[in-house]
């Protein structure tokens, strides 16, 4: 019960060597437990790393590289540590990396990293196209997490993921990979996706993407055909939070749908419709917020940007989603500037 009251992400030595002051049932308990010791971290020096090392009993690693600017420890002392974790790379099940592209330190990751299952990689500048990272065969990745660099997308280490963040990625994976990948995670929880390229064109048949656990849903900055797969393809009940890209009226229904949740159990929701643009903007309040880097949930909410639509069809669906929700909400309804010779008593009407 006591392993299970604490962030292993976040767990420090200090903290664990703090429970062994407690009295002495913990202080055997936690030097005997290898998940109180189970991270490294390039921000102490090798001596603290050798000591984790020493009381983790051949247990699973966490191993947080930081090469950014703003490193705390000197270039040496993170080289130390780092030689330090290498020696275990078989036994990392989560690493942290920021900072620039170490073609010798991916290359060892993708050899040895037979046990991971949750990377978080944020590259302070963009990898080149063909700067990707592969994994050998080994654990199923639960949690992936990338900025600026791509990934062996056919991987079969992607086969149940709960979390899928992708930032600032030039080649991503195409339709039918995404396909793959999503289709063989059903526990999926937080799928974003920001600046993600994918080229290629929908394809003729594609089933439907049935994600039961899927409560995070951010789709910015991505090809009109990939947003136009992802919003008609995923089917799941328990979206809380999501924002999309500009869509196609078209597709409204659909992402109504995946918002229903957070539309009707908003307490403010806004809809703002420009004339000109032939925009229309429907936010809750409180707004989503996702949790980028960490790949977990965030606040709930929903953000949708329409386009060629009508405000009396889009306020009509939102009214049928509102007619079951749990709250009353205030709904504020802002048109302007309005269209070319558009009568305002007539879109008032609407």
């Amino acid at each position: 019960i006591l392993c299970m009251t604490f962030d292993a992400w976040n767990w420090r030595p200090e903290h664990s060597i703090a429970l062994t002051r407690v009295c002495k049932r913990w202080y055997h308990l936690v030097m005997s437990t290898s998940a109180f010791w189970s991270h490294i971290s390039s921000e102490r020096n090798a001596r603290i790393a050798q000591g984790t090392l020493g009381r983790n009993h051949g247990g699973a690693l966490i191993f947080n590289l930081d090469e950014s600017y703003y490193a705390k420890q000197l270039a040496t002392e993170r080289a130390a540590v780092l030689r330090l974790a290498l020696t275990q790379v078989h036994r990392w099940k989560t690493f942290f990396f920021l900072g620039g592209y170490r073609e010798g330190l991916f290359a060892n990751i993708g050899r040895g990293a037979s046990a991971l299952e949750e990377l978080f990689v944020d590259l302070t500048e963009p990898a080149d196209l063909g700067q990707v990272l592969r994994l050998s065969d080994g654990q199923v990745i639960r949690y992936l997490s990338l900025s600026g660099i791509g990934f062996d997308w056919s991987s079969s280490r992607l086969s149940g993921l709960w979390s899928l963040t992708l930032d600032t990625i030039e080649l991503g994976p195409s339709l039918a990979q995404f396909h793959s990948i999503l289709s063989s995670s059903n526990l999926l929880r937080v799928l974003h996706l920001e600046h993600v390229k994918s080229g290629d064109s929908l394809p003729l048949s594609m089933s439907s993407i049935r994600l039961p656990f899927l409560t995070d849903i951010y789709l910015r900055f991505i090809s009109d055909s990939l947003l136009s797969f992802l919003i008609s393809h995923i089917e799941t009940s328990a979206c809380t939070s999501i924002v999309t890209d500009e869509i196609n009226f078209s597709l409204y229904p659909r992402a109504l749908t995946l918002a229903s949740n957070a539309i009707r159990s908003a307490s403010y929701l806004q809809v703002q419709s420009n004339g000109r643009l032939k925009t229309t903007r429907i936010e809750t309040r409180p707004g989503p917020m996702v949790r980028r880097f960490s790949g977990g949930a965030g606040y709930p909410g929903a953000f949708i940007l329409v386009k060629g639509a009508r405000l009396d069809e889009v306020l009509l669906n939102i009214v049928d989603a509102l007619t079951s929700g749990r709250v009353d909400p205030t709904v504020l309804v802002h048109v302007s500037p309005f269209a070319e010779h558009e009568d305002p008593t007539f879109v008032g009407a609407q």
